[in-house]
């Protein structure tokens, strides 16, 4: 992917120079490069088995590439990945990219592609006013973006102690609450500013499978068991039972709808 080498390289200059002068702990701003090395696999992944055509392609790719770069700044200058408490870093993703004139080469076509994907990539609700290619791109990001998020709360629940920046600066007390548990079991996305507790993260998150929209992100999950992972993390009661067991027949079915 030639075409990447110089996004790439200006990715990689930004974030070391935020990093020279950074006051909070490195670990989770090398965990965002990390997770944004991997969304990018997932999205090469998904991309293909749609069978994109190039232009289609090469604007998932380079979305994936960007989609966070606004969290890198986001951390440097609040400690935080909370967006409700410091800034909505989709929208700051895309300012950054206008200042530095990153994608002023590309087409204007794929320029406004990758910035309406940056911007809504995070949103609690997708827009319906853009076009057909558009949300596909939006889609693939949201779904690769899902897909690794999951695989980093799989690795925090591994550790003695979640990190909490990671894990929104919530509650460390097991115990999703009743207005989060309805709206899973309802198919609702949850709003981050509703949650309470880290079992209200990880229900927000195993409830993300209803937003879910290609055949292979549901088969990257299962094999990984990200779901189950994260259930067994949680305090085991009726909430965590009804969610998980909710969520897995869900995702079951779609992989036999599309088999």
């Amino acid at each position: 992917m030639e075409y990447l080498i110089g996004y790439r390289q200006w990715f990689n200059s930004y974030t070391s120079e935020l990093l020279k002068d950074l006051q909070y702990k490195p670990d989770n701003f090398h965990l965002k490069i990390v997770h944004t090395d991997r969304v990018i696999e997932n999205t090469i992944l998904i991309s293909e088995s749609l069978k994109l055509n190039d232009f289609a392609h090469k604007s998932a790719v380079l979305s994936a590439l960007f989609h966070d770069i606004g969290r890198f700044n986001q951390y440097c200058r609040f400690g935080t990945f909370k967006d409700e408490i410091s800034l909505d870093h989709g929208n700051y993703g895309a300012e950054i990219l206008k200042e530095f004139t990153v994608l002023d080469d590309l087409s204007s076509q794929m320029n406004e592609v990758i910035n309406n994907t940056i911007i809504n990539h995070n949103k609690h609700i997708m827009p319906d006013n853009l076009s057909d290619e558009n949300t596909v791109i939006l889609k693939i990001i949201r779904d690769a973006d899902k897909i690794d998020i999951f695989r980093i709360i799989s690795e925090q629940n591994k550790m003695e102690q979640s990190d909490r920046t990671v894990m929104l600066d919530l509650d460390r007390n097991h115990a999703v609450s009743e207005s989060v548990y309805k709206q899973v079991m309802k198919g609702e996305n949850v709003k981050y500013s509703e949650l309470k507790s880290f079992d209200d993260f990880k229900a927000l998150q195993l409830g993300w499978v209803y937003d879910i929209n290609y055949p292979i992100s549901f088969k990257i999950i299962q094999q990984h068991n990200y779901l189950e992972n994260i259930y067994k993390s949680m305090a085991q009661n009726k909430y965590s039972d009804d969610i998980y067991y909710s969520v897995k027949n869900y995702v079951e079915s779609r992989l036999k709808d599309n088999q």
